[in-house]
């Protein structure tokens, strides 16, 4: 395989190096998008109590430039020349001494003491783009400016761009600033005081940057690279053929009834489902052999089937299959981490599953439901066991590249001819609305006309975050609600999945003005009722929503 990236390679500058990777292929496809209005920008929201003594500006700072040292991500820029969409890089420039990496943590966060929590989500989703090129990263902090208190709640929302990391990562960027504001001395975790956590800052910029890098990965390495990969040329020869074959036979022919639409604005709904609920829901599960992953794809499988029938939607055919994708992790398929490097990296990869659009008459739809299920977990387990995943991750990240230069390309163009008749600021690409499909290319005019290939949702499950937040190293700090989404292209749509604290979460996000009036809000409270339905004997429990 052709290499996808090259390693951190420095460049001296005054006083200290300057760091720079190329973006793989499958981070680039999410940068490039992003460029118009932050398409993909990730958000994270953890709600929490805790001891103000613990939550200063101070301590604040502090912890986060230690995270800003530890995950140069966090702190790095991208750089691309216009137009040569395969040299851009990520670019890091070490702070000269720990009190400049204090300063530079301080210019990317800000703590609100009167700016609720919801305005500032609001802002993020729908306002204009708030992170950049140059700032990849953010932090808001918020509170109640009439809270005395000893005791307050906070809400933390870390801003990221999709580019630098996943879900899973970002998550644990989160547990990491716990840990440090909060971190407990009866567990040899020992930076309680501002004074431990000064002395802690000093020690992570001097083991790094007391002498200049230059014989190490200072940038991490994307996840492609740390895949191994079969030795086998004649495999890799093969598993080409096969990818494009596999890809062709992805057919979905069923997507939400859009409406033309100048305006843009993301929705965010919540449904959780208490303690007691989600384990009934696993024991359901465990018990029909398959995962509440698995069993979720079903759940809207079947609200879209009801939901075509009850508003009359004919543009959807049952005759055609139902495709949606979904995010693999590629964490579990990479090589170790030398110990000190940063575990911030976008390691992501996807696949579809395809599911009948129909609903037989012969049979309960319990069992159609379980049965569907099950045929969920054979799809997913197919694609992840198979000898062939390491090159088709390498393939698919191929293909997004590609796709993404592509239609950078075009709307560059598009841009550029606009800026030469009218005084438009150039820059800026056009936003796209997207489209996931199964294969980018385009069919020759002759050729015979192919089935579609659109999936009509996807879904990320991020399954148990109490496997990321390990609240016992921050025993003061109660966590209540974790959750998040990404900025929407235009028509976009993404159903999250998670559990913390032993309660599972569904929070669904979309583009409300792009889509026919009233057929996602019908389809997604029957994916809430079908949970009820298929996955649990009770009554479901509605949190309300926290945005």
């Amino acid at each position: 395989m052709e290499s996808l990236a090259d390693t951190s390679s420095p460049v001296q500058t005054c006083g200290m190096p300057t760091y720079s990777r190329v973006l793989s292929d499958n981070e680039l496809s999410y940068f490039l998008p992003s460029r118009a209005r932050g398409a993909n920008d990730m958000f994270i929201q953890v709600t929490f109590h805790a001891p103000a003594l613990l939550v200063t500006h101070h301590r604040l700072s502090l912890a986060w430039a230690i995270l800003r040292l530890r995950h140069p991500l966090l702190a790095s820029q991208i750089h691309m020349t216009p137009g040569n969409y395969d040299d851009a890089r990520f670019v890091y420039s070490p702070p000269l001494s720990p009190r400049q990496a204090v300063l530079q943590a301080q210019d990317t966060f800000d703590v609100f003491t009167d700016k609720p929590v919801d305005v500032l989500i609001e802002d993020y989703l729908n306002g204009p783009r708030f992170l950049s090129t140059n700032r990849l990263s953010y932090i808001h902090l918020a509170t109640c400016v009439d809270d005395t208190s000893l005791v307050r709640e906070y809400n933390l929302l870390l801003y990221i761009a999709h580019a630098v990391c996943d879900g899973f990562s970002a998550h644990g960027i989160c547990n990491s600033l716990f840990t440090l504001l909060g971190g407990s001395r009866a567990r040899e975790l020992a930076v309680n005081s501002n004074e431990e956590l000064a002395s802690l800052l000093q020690h992570e910029w001097q083991k790094r940057w007391s002498s200049a890098r230059t014989d190490v990965d200072v940038i991490p390495r994307c996840a492609e690279q740390r895949i191994r990969l079969p030795s086998n040329k004649f495999l890799a020869v093969a598993s080409k053929l096969e990818f494009t074959a596999r890809q062709s036979r992805f057919i979905g022919g069923h997507t939400f009834p859009k409406v033309p639409s100048d305006t843009h604005r993301s929705v965010i709904a919540n449904v959780s489902f208490d303690a007691t609920k989600t384990a009934a829901i696993l024991a359901k599960c465990r018990s029909e052999l398959v995962t509440v992953s698995n069993a979720l794809f079903v759940i809207c499988n079947f609200a879209w089937i009801r939901t075509m029938r009850a508003l009359g939607l004919t543009d959807n055919p049952e005759t055609l299959p139902m495709m949606m994708y979904t995010a693999l992790s590629l964490r579990p398929f990479c090589a170790p981490r030398p110990p000190q490097e940063s575990f911030l990296f976008l390691a992501v990869s996807y696949l579809n599953v395809i599911l009948p659009s129909f609903m037989p008459s012969t049979i309960s739809e319990a069992e159609i439901f379980w049965h569907r299920a099950r045929l969920i977990r054979r799809q997913c387990a197919k694609y992840i066991q198979s000898p062939l995943l390491p090159l088709r991750v390498q393939h698919m990240s191929k293909e997004r590249g590609i796709r993404a230069k592509t239609l950078a390309k075009e709307d560059d163009s598009i841009l550029q001819q606009s800026s030469t008749s009218t005084s438009s600021r150039v820059g800026s690409p056009i936003s796209r609305a997207p489209q996931h499909v199964s294969s980018f290319a385009k069919p020759a005019l002759a050729a015979p006309r192919k089935p579609p290939s659109v999936a009509l949702i996807g879904l990320s499950q991020l399954n148990n975050l109490d496997d990321v937040y390990i609240v016992a190293d921050y025993p003061d700090f109660d966590l209540s609600y974790v959750g998040g989404h990404t900025r929407k292209q235009p028509r976009g749509m993404l159903l999250f999945t998670q559990t913390f604290r032993g309660k599972l979460w569904l929070i669904f996000g979309w583009d409300a003005s792009a889509f026919q009036q009233g057929v996602v809000d019908a389809f997604w409270d029957r994916v809430c009722s079908g949970v009820e339905e298929f996955m649990l004997d009770g009554a479901m429990q509605k949190v309300a929503c926290k945005l």
